[in-house]
């Protein structure tokens, strides 16, 4: 049978710490790089009326499509 020591070694006992210190400060790190990038970089913005604008989706492509078909030249037409 194997004995096991009980009792952990010092070297062991002093390093958990420094783990998980280590660990909290790779995550906050993380933690503001994200906030940084989302924050700095303007495609994430809220897009105004969006709930409504889902809500009527198929009415609004249907328009556009009845508008390019009936003005096949006009650019504005188009989205």
């Amino acid at each position: 049978m194997i004995a096991i020591d009980p009792k952990p070694s010092r070297l062991f006992s002093a390093r958990w710490p420094f783990i998980v210190v280590a660990i909290l400060a790779t995550h906050t790190t993380a933690m503001i790089m994200a906030v940084t990038i989302f924050v700095r970089h303007h495609n994430n913005d809220v897009i105004p009326d969006f709930y409504d604008k889902a809500v009527h989706w198929d009415q609004i492509k249907a328009a556009q499509q009845h508008d390019a078909a009936t003005h096949p030249n006009d650019q504005d037409a188009m989205p």
